[in-house]
């Protein structure tokens, strides 16, 4: 679920925080909007909270398999 429909759904800041701690598991990707109501507000809380389960946050791009690996038209990577 994109957390942009999240917060359009009218949702809290709190509702926003445990929605995210509840659905992000190892290997997660987190997009966040910037015209967003909550999102400048609850990043820090967010990044905050993760950090304290032990997530580490790296670039999209240090997730691709560069060597021997394609990606095809919805994003999947497979070996060559």
């Amino acid at each position: 679920q994109r957390l942009r429909d999240v917060i359009n759904k009218g949702l809290t800041e709190e509702d926003i925080l445990r929605r995210i701690n509840e659905k992000t598991k190892s290997g997660s990707i987190l997009l966040f909007h910037n015209d967003t109501k909550y999102t400048a507000k609850v990043l820090p809380e967010v990044l905050k909270q993760l950090l304290e389960k032990g997530f580490e946050f790296v670039k999209v791009s240090e997730l691709i398999y560069k060597d021997n690996y394609v990606i095809d038209h919805t994003g999947r990577q497979f070996m060559k």
